[in-house]
């Protein structure tokens, strides 16, 4: 099927997995109806808009990369834990911000405790191995956020946290415009020692040409820490550190949002 010259695409499929529709330079209106796809493929296309994604029930990967047109973001579904709106340009920072951070708390953060990461049993994507990720044009981390810093290593007073609901850290990592390397590492760290290390990739951006900052948001689930009661009870601190690996590895700073486990879902602040 001939796909170039359409500018308004109506896709109504019950049994759609994928929809791939990546250089269709014409397309600018799309509206998809499937109980089963988890694939779609948007990128480098003039796609606008994006309303009817809000249900699809088994949507886990969109591909918004190169989409310069598109300036929001809907509602997300629930099972969606990769958003990939590299060189969005248009896209609006601080609302697609909070609404990352809505969604991952009411969705993508619980999927994780009760099931896991999909990404590392599915491979939704030949050379896809990282967890959870969402990366949106910015080059800034919103001002809600507490723990924050310019540098590739923040420490955290232990005081400050809720340890006895805390279940993670969202982080939110601003990476520069010079940066195309793809793997990073993240540790948890006390005087110097690593308590909780682990590396993660994508590759989705490292054949693009970054025309902005972005901001990656990603979940670090620390119930899996053997050793997270030891932050409780024996230290004041925690220092937790990133690092790029690659010919580049600029980063211009980080945010880190803790989240809690509360009787009315996951927060980023508990009284």
């Amino acid at each position: 099927m001939e796909w170039v010259n359409l500018e308004s695409l109506i896709v109504n499929s019950r049994s759609l997995e994928k929809l791939k529709l990546h250089g269709c330079s014409s397309v600018k209106e799309i509206s998809v109806a499937s109980e089963e796809i988890t694939i779609l493929d948007l990128s480098s296309t003039p796609i606008t808009s994006l309303s009817s994604i809000s249900s699809l029930p088994k949507l886990t990967y969109l591909d918004l990369r190169n989409c310069g047109n598109l300036v929001s973001l809907p509602e997300l579904p629930s099972a969606l834990y990769v958003v990939n709106a590299y060189n969005c340009i248009s896209l609006e920072t601080e609302i697609s911000q909070r609404l990352v951070l809505q969604h991952m708390l009411q969705s993508s953060i619980p999927n994780v405790h009760q099931h896991g990461f999909k990404l590392q049993k599915h491979r939704l994507r030949p050379k896809i191995y990282c967890r959870d990720y969402f990366v949106l044009p910015g080059d800034h981390v919103m001002d809600e956020c507490v723990f924050q810093t310019e540098k590739s290593s923040i420490n955290i007073p232990c005081w400050n946290l809720k340890m006895s609901h805390l279940r993670g850290f969202i982080y939110s990592i601003i990476l520069s415009q010079a940066s195309l390397s793809h793997v990073m590492l993240v540790s948890v760290n006390k005087d110097d020692v690593p308590l909780w290390y682990c590396n993660d990739g994508w590759d989705d951006m490292d054949r693009e040409n970054p025309i902005s900052d972005h901001l990656m948001f990603w979940y670090h689930d620390i119930t899996k820490f053997d050793r997270i009661s030891e932050l409780h009870r024996l230290f004041t601190d925690i220092e937790i550190k990133f690092e790029l690996l690659g010919e580049r590895k600029l980063t211009k700073g980080f945010g880190v949002f803790p989240v809690y486990a509360t009787t009315s879902g996951f927060k980023l602040q508990i009284s």
